[in-house]
């Protein structure tokens, strides 16, 4: 069964019958990535746990009131989004400009193909880009998200999003040759 079509199946069985197992099998599916994605805005991993936490348990609440889903990466990656803005509007924090800020990810946690220079080279470069390059970016090639589901997250549609990937890969490309 395709990766879409298991998801319809997934939600139909979480709106009927609030089952946690389905529910499970979409945490399963999506946890790693999540984390990864808010660690990586966050910086800390006890934080980026919780906040992942937050994000899924969000998200079943969502999935529970029967509210349309057209992507359930989507869905997770808007919820993660705006539990990341409460941790920083709660916390009256100020962001950290990108080229002072610690560089968030552990290279050994990624695994074993991208543990080389040229990705520490590529992440130091996506420093220099805006945070909305940085996170298409992140979710297109490392998260392996669709530009549908890129879309999805970050309240855009499809064109928009293939553009956006296309200047931040322009960008970062200007970048790097510096």
């Amino acid at each position: 069964m395709s990766a879409p079509l298991m998801e319809r199946f997934w939600l139909y069985r979480i709106r009927t019958s609030r089952d946690a197992e389905a529910y499970a099998s979409i945490y399963d599916r999506y946890v790693a990535q999540l984390y990864r994605f808010v660690l990586f805005k966050v910086g800390d991993a006890e934080t980026a746990k919780e906040l992942t936490a937050d994000s899924f348990m969000r998200a079943w609440e969502y999935m529970i009131a029967s509210k349309p889903v057209k992507s359930v990466s989507g869905l997770l990656y808007t919820i993660a989004r705006a539990a990341i803005a409460d941790f920083y509007r709660k916390r009256k924090l100020e962001l950290v400009p990108l080229e002072d800020a610690p560089d968030p990810i552990d290279l050994r946690s990624i695994g074993k193909a991208e543990r080389n220079e040229e990705l520490a080279a590529t992440l130091a470069a996506m420093k220099g880009l805006k945070d909305e390059y940085r996170e298409a970016l992140f979710m297109k090639h490392v998260d392996g998200l669709t530009n549908s589901e890129i879309a999805a997250a970050l309240g855009k549609n499809g064109g928009t999003v293939r553009v956006l990937i296309h200047r931040a890969t322009e960008a970062l490309k200007e970048v790097m040759e510096k």
